[in-house]
């Protein structure tokens, strides 16, 4: 038996083209962030030069209270507060995010995506505050 090479059909190339191309906006709800990793001492960079972040703690209370970024607003995404405190926030703002880890941080931004408010930038502090700290940058202990 002789196996013939299949040809291309261009035509299906051409048809699938655009659903290709724009499959990422009809999954997306639209009003969802592009999150942009950057690690501690990028956000330590940016805020020396002057750029107007809002960075947001997503640590439990005890965490928060140990120590903190300065200016951090601390928003606990287990405590049942955590929706209505996103849905205070400014969406034209640039936010910062971080967790000790990722856990909390990835559900902050989720509760961000699922807000009714359309976020412009947000960055996910990639090394959380662990980072921050082995990176000896500045925090403030209440």
């Amino acid at each position: 038996m002789r196996f013939q090479k299949k040809k291309n059909n261009p035509r299906i190339l051409v048809l699938l083209f655009p659903v290709l191309i724009f499959l990422p906006a009809i999954l997306s709800k639209g009003n969802q962030p592009e999150i942009l990793p950057l690690n501690s001492r990028q956000i330590n960079e940016m805020l020396l030069g002057g750029d107007s972040l809002t960075l947001i703690d997503g640590r439990d209370s005890l965490s928060f209270s140990r120590g903190h970024i300065k200016d951090a607003l601390h928003i606990d995404p287990h405590q049942p507060e955590a929706e209505a405190l996103i849905g205070l926030l400014d969406p034209a703002q640039t936010y910062v995010i971080y967790c000790r880890t990722h856990n909390r941080s990835l559900r902050i931004i989720q509760l961000m995506r699922d807000s009714e408010l359309e976020f412009e930038t947000v960055y996910l502090m990639v090394d959380g505050f662990l980072g921050w700290s082995r990176n000896e940058l500045p925090i403030v202990i209440p």
